[in-house]
């Protein structure tokens, strides 16, 4: 069954019941002697209509190009490619990628990891023998457990699981378990979790269990899961993401394709994932325009959104619930994002996300605006803060992420410094990559001085233990495919080694070259992380850490002048920006 054919069965209630009845038989089958009727009880018409209905609650997801209301996946659904080895391959099914191993799945911001795992949750519906779980991580609580939030998601889709009875599925192999947004756990969480779930993968091998997460979170070095990566888009495959999410108006997709064909080629280099496309569609309908840049993607986001909700009916502009200014309110939500990623949460129920929102508040001058005021337009208006029930959380992870660093560039000298200064010297620097990526972006001198120079002479005295927080990874292929299909990871506690890969351009490249023309030791198997001292002979590392001690100078010695040049630079003018 191809992916179309598989959207439309998801699309027919009458296939979806056929598939559930018999799962639900198959499962009967397992647990009658243990369990009577119980879960013949699920293939009643009337749990039959509520389990159908929960899994299209599981289709409808609220999106940055769509977030003023819920939308069915079956309508915008883009195949997602995974790289094995040195080749894409579409995902069609679950049997596509997995064979006999548990897998991560590993991508980037934006690449579609949920929508993956999601889909493949509601195709395991229709043929397997198996139930299959959709999780997300980020939901864990304090001190909750992966079993509390399996049984959590059993029962939100209609199956009425106790410990004993998930604890018999477990043992009859009937599960398999999609656990989304690993890297979304806090840090301090994450080796529990880890923990729990290496426990629970080797006491049932028979189980398949499924990670999605961003690159390094951790979890990539267990011994016990593959690690395969989402593949970026190619070529012209971004048209076809818009033609999908322009599903029902073909011409306004052909329009957008055409304006990016013969007024804004530069931007296809950008189009590398679905949430890319997908902000890029998004503002094409409120202004018709098109970014020039990555930031640009998301710098406009927030004052669109107040835009298209004041045009919604001509001649009539609606009313907020607070006296703040669209910059007012930017500024709160922007110091709102900051709190949230500060106390590394991305979800909260209303006391918490009310108590952030005087905070925010108080951030700040001008006129008196009140807290719950401004958070509901913020919900209202943008949607970029959704609320589900008592839950608060943000329409995607990179909306928090980019209103947190602007919070940032917002902020005086000495605040910038001393938040630089806090991160390199706890070494909780890598907790906010995504927003050292805008911070680059958005303010490179500041990020310069207080980051990216300081680290660099750092890692100038520690190229030893750079080297030994390296993992080689070598594709379960020969020649050619298998030098190119060469991974390099490493956990979250080798930070000299994430540090030097983040800062500096071409350090990954370097490694690979090297360790690429290396075989990987014969009484080592694919698949696993090996270190520097199990692929490179003496000579060899001493060789490459002349070569990274190079890279590490070439590129601090231009970040120097980088930053020289823009205080040269700023000595000409006052404060007020007139010449001197």
């Amino acid at each position: 069954m191809d992916v179309t054919t598989t959207l439309a069965t998801l699309a027919s209630a009458p296939m979806v019941t056929k598939a559930l009845e018999l799962l639900i038989t198959d499962l009967h089958q397992i647990t009658k002697d243990s369990f009577g009727n119980r879960v013949k009880r699920w293939g009643t018409e009337r749990h039959l209509d509520e389990i159908r209905k929960n899994l299209r609650a599981l289709r409808l997801v609220k999106t940055i190009w769509r977030v003023d209301q819920a939308t069915d996946f079956l309508k915008f659904y883009y195949p997602a490619r995974v790289v094995l080895g040195s080749k894409r391959k579409v995902v069609t099914r679950l049997a596509d990628i997995y064979t006999s191993r548990n897998l991560i799945v590993v991508g980037t911001v934006g690449q579609g990891k949920s929508i993956l795992f999601r889909y493949l949750a509601c195709r395991e519906f229709l043929d397997s023998k198996r139930l299959p779980l959709f999780v997300e991580l980020r939901r864990l609580r304090d001190r909750g457990t992966l079993e509390s939030l399996l049984l959590s998601e059993a029962e939100g889709l209609g199956f009425d699981l106790d410990q004993r009875l998930l604890a018999h599925l477990f043992k009859n192999g009937r599960l398999v378990l999609f656990l989304d947004g690993f890297d979304e756990v806090r840090l301090e969480d994450r080796q529990a979790l880890i923990t729990e779930i290496e426990s629970l993968a080797r006491r049932h091998p028979e189980i398949p269990v499924l990670i999605s997460t961003r690159p390094n979170s951790g979890i990539e070095a267990s011994a016990l899961f593959d690690v395969i990566a989402v593949a970026e888009l190619e070529h012209n495959e971004y048209e076809d993401v818009i033609r999908r999410l322009y599903s029902g108006d073909a011409n306004g997709a052909e329009s957008l394709i055409s304006g990016i064909r013969e007024s804004a080629p530069q931007v296809v280099s950008l189009l590398r994932t679905p949430l890319m496309v997908g902000l890029l569609v998004f503002r094409y309908r409120v202004d018709q325009s098109i970014p020039e840049n990555a930031i640009a993607f998301y710098s406009d986001l927030f004052s669109l959104l107040l835009i298209r909700h004041d045009r919604s009916k001509a001649g009539f502009k609606r009313q907020r619930r607070s006296a703040a200014s669209d910059a007012r309110l930017e500024d709160i939500f922007n110091a709102i994002a900051f709190l949230t990623r500060f106390d590394e949460k991305g979800v909260f129920t209303d006391k918490e996300m009310t108590r952030y929102a005087k905070r925010a508040v108080a951030t700040g001058g001008g006129i008196q605006v009140e807290p719950g005021e401004a958070l509901a337009d913020i919900e209202e208006i943008t949607c970029l803060l959704l609320r589900e029930g008592d839950e608060y959380r943000y329409v995607h992870r990179s909306v928090q992420e980019f209103h947190a660093a602007s919070f940032v560039c917002d902020q005086p000298e000495s605040f910038v410094a001393k938040f630089y200064s806090t991160l390199r010297e706890h070494d909780s620097w890598h907790r906010w990559l995504q927003e050292l990526w805008f911070l680059e972006q958005l303010d490179p001198y500041h990020y310069s001085k207080y980051f990216a120079v300081p680290g660099l002479t750092r890692l100038l005295g520690l190229v030893r233990e750079v080297l030994a927080g390296i993992a080689i990874m070598f594709p379960k292929e020969t020649g050619a495919a298998r030098r190119s299909g060469v991974a390099i990871v490493f956990g979250p506690l080798s930070l000299e080694t994430h540090l030097a890969f983040w800062l500096c351009e071409g350090l990954g490249a370097t490694v690979r070259t090297l360790v690429a023309k290396k075989a990987a030791p014969t009484n080592r198997l694919d698949n696993k992380a090996l270190s520097i001292n199990d692929v490179l002979t003496g000579s060899e590392r001493g060789a490459l850490a002349e070569r990274v001690r190079a890279l590490i100078t070439h590129r601090l010695e231009t970040l120097e002048r980088f930053v020289e040049e823009k205080e040269s630079t700023a000595k000409l003018f006052d404060v007020e920006g007139r010449p001197v």
